[in-house]
C-alpha cells in the first residue's frame, strides 16, 4: 500500500537531521514522504472513534510507515578477488499520520489533546525510521565485507542473501518497539 495521494510533503532537511541524530553513523539518504488522514471530535471518545474510522489499516493503526531499503554499490576486481565498493543503503519512507480537523464543538482541552496525540504518533513513527537506520548501517557494513574469488557475478546474489538475512531481525525490532510503546500510545486517547 502506498500513500501517494495529495497532502504529501517532503520533510525538511533540518527536521530530518534532528529526528535522526539518535540513529548513529549513517551515510545513506533518507527520504520521508508524509500523507495524512483526518480525525476530529468534541472529546477524547469522539477523537478515538474518528481515528478508528479514518486511521491506517482500517483504524487498527494510528500511524504507519512503509520503509524500503535501497542498496547501491559498484563492483571492484583486484588480483582475482571481486568485492563491493562504494556501498550505500538509502531509505525511502512513506509515512501515514493523523491530522486534526477541529469540529464546531471542540474547545477546552480537546485541541491540546489532539496536538499531543499527533506529536506522539509522529515521534513514534520516527522511532521506526531510527530502527531502520540502524539496520541500514549494519547492511552497509555486511555488504562492504563481501568478496569472492569466483568473479563478480555471484556478488549480486550474495548481497541479496545478506539483505534477506537481516530482514527477520529488522522486522522483529519493529515489533518489539511497537510492543514497548503501545501502552503509552493507547493512553493518549483513553
Amino acid at each position: 500500500m502506498t500513500f501517494r495521494a495529495g497532502g504529501m510533503r517532503l520533510m525538511s532537511a533540518a527536521v530530518a537531521a534532528l529526528a535522526f541524530a539518535i540513529a548513529g553513523a549513517f551515510a545513506g539518504e533518507v527520504t520521508v514522504r508524509k500523507s495524512y488522514y483526518g480525525f476530529s471530535g468534541e472529546n477524547r471518545a469522539e477523537m478515538k472513534s474518528s481515528v478508528a474510522m479514518n486511521g491506517p489499516k482500517g483504524g487498527f493503526a494510528w500511524g504507519l510507515s512503509f520503509i524500503d531499503f535501497e542498496p547501491e554499490w559498484r563492483t571492484k576486481s583486484d588480483g582475482g578477488v571481486c568485492r563491493l565498493a562504494d556501498v550505500r543503503v538509502d531509505l525511502r519512507v512513506e509515512m501515514r499520520l493523523p491530522r486534526w480537523r477541529p469540529g464546531f464543538g471542540a474547545a477546552g482541552a480537546v485541541p491540546r489533546h489532539a496536538r499531543r496525540f499527533m506529536s506522539a504518533i509522529e515521534r513514534h513513527e520516527y522511532g521506526h525510521v531510527a530502527i531502520a537506520r540502524r539496520y541500514a548501517v549494519e547492511l552497509t557494513r555486511r555488504l562492504s565485507a563481501l568478496k569472492t574469488s569466483g568473479g563478480c557475478w555471484p556478488l549480486r546474489s550474495m548481497a541479496n542473501a545478506e539483505r534477506e538475512a537481516i530482514k527477520p531481525r529488522h522486522l522483529a525490532a519493529h515489533r518489539a518497539y511497537d510492543n514497548r510503546t503501545s501502552k503509552g500510545l493507547k493512553a493518549l486517547l483513553n
